[in-house]
């Protein structure tokens, strides 16, 4: 859509991955009894849609309020605006994905 652009195209993956997730392991635990901690890891991954929501939001904010003409100046300023809004929404919610080690 032309509100969010590239960020509503990650929102909808995440979103589609997430029910994707929960279904695989809804049918995994039915059929083999799988055990896992469904509900600790679903929560996690809402923190994180929720975070990658509210960094869209601030982008698209930023970027209506404080255009940059120029687009190299555009592209690093509104990426590191993206990291940076991610990572302080990531620190918020108190998300494991930041104790993650690659």
């Amino acid at each position: 859509s032309q509100i969010l652009g590239l960020y509503g195209i990650v929102i909808g993956t995440v979103c589609s991955g997430l029910i994707s997730y929960v279904l695989s392991m809804v049918m995994l635990k039915k059929k083999f009894g799988f055990k896992n901690e469904i509900v600790q890891i679903i929560i996690e991954l809402i923190k994180i849609l929720i975070s990658i929501g509210i960094t869209a939001i601030v982008v698209q904010f930023t970027k209506y309020y404080f255009i940059i003409e120029n687009r190299v100046l555009s592209i690093g300023g509104y990426g590191i605006l993206t990291v940076v809004a991610y990572i302080s929404m990531l620190y918020c919610f108190k998300s494991k994905a930041l104790k993650m080690k690659l």
